[in-house]
């Protein structure tokens, strides 16, 4: 009975033992943590750490360094938490700022955000560049015209031309917004334009291009310029065709002047068909 008394006494002090133990690491652990806190804080709010100096360098300066330093003060004014300066280099929110200058500015196509040292970043902005117009679903409207790039991305309203001054682009496109969405897929937009400039380099003067909704596209020709020995109409052919073959069709019946081997100088085409493989229809006005 004695020993089994003792055994009980002893198995007691060694569990409280444990418990002691663990409970002075846990407060160990929890002081560390604290003490980290308080110099992270504190390190965090050393000016040589924390932005001071902010460059931007814009390629083609139509959005102003004053508007980008906008953003960017605003994005790192304040403190994470309270307690953070949120203009701290390790910590700053390069990502959020990166996000707002394209939210804000559509024409922005790409934006780099480097650190110099440990106080200061450095901003490159690169802007998109017109390469055409989109102007609404239909040809001949008086709708408002927008600047598109090489991707076919619609970024910011265009200016009234008078002439062909940009190849203009018609079609429906997708959701209310005109601005800050492709006109058409940017793989499918890249081959419109190289056929576009292809067309242009076989001495045909191409003005305009429509993406209708059954499917057919239509590449129209300047009324003000003859070639071939006629002048205006268009070239009709499917979204789903071999730009490449559509282009031999075109040069074949072209060259062989078979538009106009019965015709004068004063023709003006109304259309050629190329939808339909070798079988190439045409009429004239």
């Amino acid at each position: 009975m004695l020993f089994r008394k003792k055994s009980r006494i002893s198995s007691s002090k060694v569990k409280e033992t444990r418990r002691k133990k663990f409970l002075t690491r846990i407060l160990l652990v929890i002081l560390i943590l604290l003490v980290l806190f308080v110099v992270s804080i504190f390190v965090s709010r050393i000016s040589n750490i924390n932005i001071i100096n902010i460059t931007v360098k814009n390629e083609n300066s139509v959005v102003t360094e004053k508007e980008i330093l906008e953003i960017v003060n605003n994005d790192i004014d304040g403190k994470y938490l309270g307690l953070y300066p949120k203009t701290n280099i390790f910590i700053y929110g390069k990502e959020k700022i990166t996000t707002d200058i394209y939210d804000k500015f559509k024409r922005i196509k790409n934006v780099d955000i480097e650190r110099i040292g440990f106080n200061g970043i450095n901003i490159t902005i690169k802007e998109r560049n017109p390469v055409g117009l989109w102007c609404g679903k239909k040809i001949n409207t008086d709708e408002q015209c927008y600047f598109l790039d090489e991707d076919g991305f619609i970024y910011t309203e265009a200016p009234t031309f008078s002439g062909n001054v940009f190849f203009r682009n018609y079609g429906n496109i997708e959701g209310k917004e005109q601005i800050g969405i492709n006109f058409l897929d940017s793989e499918k937009f890249k081959k419109i334009s190289f056929f576009v400039k292809s067309i242009k380099d076989a001495n045909l003067n191409p003005v305009s291009f429509l993406a209708g909704e059954n499917g057919d596209y239509e590449i129209h020709l300047s009324d003000n310029s003859k070639s071939y020995g006629f002048y205006g109409g268009k070239i009709i052919f499917n979204n789903n065709d071999n730009l490449g073959e559509i282009f031999d069709n075109l040069m074949t019946i072209l060259n062989e002047r078979t538009l106009v081997k019965e015709l004068n100088d004063n023709v003006q085409l109304d259309y050629i068909d190329l939808r339909f493989g070798k079988k190439i229809f045409f009429k004239f006005k």
